[in-house]
């Protein structure tokens, strides 16, 4: 946040430079931390508390940062918080978005194994998504993508094979803890 607030300007324009902030996954954060954020944002500017003197960090007025905040919704973060957020979420991806995301990293599957490999793995998602409550984890794209890499260093003939087992190949890279390594694999 200290740099975004920094002021700096463009050598062609001379006018300042935006800046934009990530603060991913703010639900896993120190809970004191969203309103931390609000403070510092709503005030344009920070104390620095590791410096001697303490010093203060202040936004340029004519080019504050623009701050992204991402959350899993893991835990509630705090009303005015939220009401200070424009919110968007994002769903998660359909049969299409996947293909494309598996096509571009994974260019040489066939279309065939790219099909396979999607049904078991949304099958999957779902059963999880009856079995479980909402903000439980399911297999997200990330596993997805992790899983398709370990399959991709096989011959496709192999690939068919194992996506052919009732069994999921390699179960590990997608799923995360005990209880659905036993319940899904």
């Amino acid at each position: 946040m200290g740099e975004a607030f920094r002021s700096r300007q463009c050598e062609e324009t001379n006018r300042p430079i935006r800046t934009i902030v990530l603060v991913d996954e703010i639900d896993k954060a120190d809970r004191d931390l969203p309103n931390d954020l609000l403070l510092a944002i709503d005030q344009q500017k920070f104390e620095i508390k590791d410096v001697r003197p303490r010093r203060w960090q202040s936004a340029n007025p004519d080019a504050p940062p623009i701050i992204f905040i991402t959350s899993n919704r893991e835990k509630e973060l705090p009303n005015a918080f939220l009401r200070r957020c424009l919110y968007h979420y994002v769903d998660f991806p359909d049969m299409e978005t996947l293909k494309k995301i598996i096509n571009k990293r994974f260019d040489k599957l066939s279309e065939k194994i790219v099909k396979k490999a999607l049904d078991k793995f949304l099958e999957l998602r779902e059963d999880m998504e009856n079995d479980k409550d909402e903000g439980d984890k399911k297999v997200s794209t990330s596993e997805l993508i992790d899983w398709v890499a370990a399959l991709y260093h096989y011959p496709p003939k192999e690939i068919e094979k194992m996506l052919a087992q009732p069994k999921l190949p390699y179960p590990s890279t997608l799923l995360k803890n005990h209880s659905d390594y036993n319940k899904y694999k």
